[in-house]
């Protein structure tokens, strides 16, 4: 089974009402290509305010075993 991890860290302007925040998204799959275009079974799990995404983090594991995890721009 792969799954695929994208943590996105975000941040809200002062002018917006400022604040901060987490959102997770996984997706689990039998495909790789099903599971990093997030085409499986999808759970969501958003901490705070996430608005403005500053940071994305990804993590793909097939097994429990880490293929890559990495930022992304």
């Amino acid at each position: 089974m792969y799954k695929y991890t994208r943590t996105e860290y975000c941040a809200t302007a002062p002018s917006l009402g400022g604040g901060s925040g987490v959102a997770t998204t996984t997706c689990f799959s039998r495909s790789p290509k099903l599971a990093t275009s997030m085409q499986g079974v999808v759970i969501r799990d958003e901490r705070g305010s996430c608005e403005v995404p500053q940071l994305i983090w990804v993590r793909f594991e097939r097994d429990g075993k880490l293929i890559f995890e990495r930022w992304e721009d």
